[in-house]
């Protein structure tokens, strides 16, 4: 399973995310969760990677990837702003995420 490196910021490489004395900085991918009627019901999964961020970076990450883990924390069952939560920190701290590819 691929793990992530430093977090730079979500919105641009260059600055903090958010504002004010406590900014927070993501891993560069949009995340879903699928709905209670789907096979992966409320499992968090990539809808998008963005260039030139940490996960553009790692090479490993896909769109359509299912998140399994956060720093060895298991997100299955979590909702997505939980997952936010744990996944936004400040700006060049690290993170690992553990995920899996496979068919949705």
């Amino acid at each position: 399973l691929p793990t992530m490196g430093a977090l730079p910021n979500i919105s641009s490489p260059k600055s903090p995310a958010g504002s004010g004395t406590n900014p927070r900085a993501g891993v560069g991918m949009l995340l879903g969760q699928f709905d209670a009627g789907s096979p992966n019901a409320d499992k968090i999964y990539v809808l998008r990677v963005n260039s030139g961020g940490p996960a553009a970076e790692n090479g490993k990450i896909r769109v359509n990837d299912l998140l399994h883990k956060v720093d060895g924390t298991s997100v299955d069952g979590w909702h997505l702003s939980q997952v936010h939560g744990l996944i936004l920190g400040p700006p060049g701290s690290t993170i690992t995420l553990e995920m899996g590819h496979g068919p949705l």
